[in-house]
């Protein structure tokens, strides 16, 4: 890992309002390379092998997200069925996957004088998945 000069943002709202669309442009073609990335031939591809347990991850960080975020830590959230539910249930299936960050923020990506992106950190929750996680994520 080195260090990437560049300005980053902790939300989009704090982007210059004349370069927002061009930084969220640069975002969204990034990603699509990235998505569209062939990681089946990469040599290191051991965190991006399987998919299997993408949706039950993405439930069980929503729910603690939710209940951090809504409860405070208190556990008595009225969700508990519903996500209980959301992991017995169905999964979305028939689309395609691909590396995902998982953690998909503009706070997560590094951009040059010129709202270019140059880097995007933060790759602990990057996995195989569903693409459309990430573009979710970051709106």
């Amino acid at each position: 890992m080195e260090y990437v000069e560049g300005q980053t943002f902790i939300a989009a709202g704090k982007i210059p309002s004349y370069q927002r669309s061009k930084a969220l442009q640069s975002v969204m073609g990034v990603l699509s390379k990235l998505h569209g990335y062939q990681w089946e031939s990469a040599r290191k591809k051991s965190a991006f092998e399987s998919s299997e347990a993408f949706w039950d991850e993405q439930v069980t960080t929503w729910k603690s997200n939710w209940s951090q975020d809504v409860y405070g830590n208190d556990s008595r959230s009225d969700t508990s069925q519903l996500f209980s539910q959301m992991k017995r249930g169905r999964k979305p299936s028939g689309r395609s996957t691909g590396i995902t960050h998982g953690d998909m923020n503009i706070s997560n990506v590094i951009f040059d004088s010129k709202f270019n992106v140059k880097a995007i950190v933060d790759w602990k929750y990057g996995k195989n998945g569903d693409p459309m996680s990430d573009v979710a994520y970051l709106m």
